[in-house]
């Protein structure tokens, strides 16, 4: 998804079966080299494994790569988790990444999904990872978000409607 198809709309969804644990896990094994060293990178869910929804399978990857590339990025020791859940909002299914990095300053929470916004100057990346990451799960329906209550780092949720 680039910025010129975002900005015009023509892109479209290509929705399919998705078995979101498997996804998960081949997420996971694609960005575990690029964690620091001594930072426990882990997934855990509430679906079974037969569990499936419905959604375009590369846009949602591409969503929670960008999630977890950004905590890699911001946690230099503890944890980033990807995490599977169905109780955390009705009748809707919620994917979260969070670590144990310095967190979000609270008064840039409610503008880190801009575009070319960045929390950090001196890290790599343009600042529109998170803006595309919006504009993607707005075309599934869903919303991201940050956890405002989080408090030990930094938690991105993806809330997609299960039907």
């Amino acid at each position: 998804l680039d910025l010129s198809a975002q900005e015009s709309g023509k892109y479209t969804m290509n929705l399919t079966s998705c078995h979101c644990n498997e996804m998960c896990r081949l997420i996971l094994s694609t960005v575990m080299d690029r964690k620091a060293e001594g930072v426990k990178l882990y997934y855990t869910s509430e679906v079974a494994d037969d569990f499936q929804i419905t959604t375009d399978e590369q846009r949602l990857q591409q969503v929670l790569i960008n999630f977890l590339t950004n905590a890699e990025k911001h946690t230099e020791k503890g944890e980033i988790h990807l995490h599977c859940s169905l109780t955390e909002y009705p009748d809707r299914i919620t994917f979260s990444v969070s670590d144990t990095g310095p967190g979000i300053p609270a008064d840039k929470m409610d503008s880190v999904f801009e575009r070319f916004k960045k929390l950090d100057e001196f890290k790599q990346g343009s600042g529109l990872g998170l803006n595309i990451c919006r504009t993607i799960a707005e075309r599934l329906h869903g919303e991201v978000k940050v956890d405002k209550s989080y408090t030990n780092g930094a938690r991105f949720l993806l809330i997609l409607p299960l039907k």
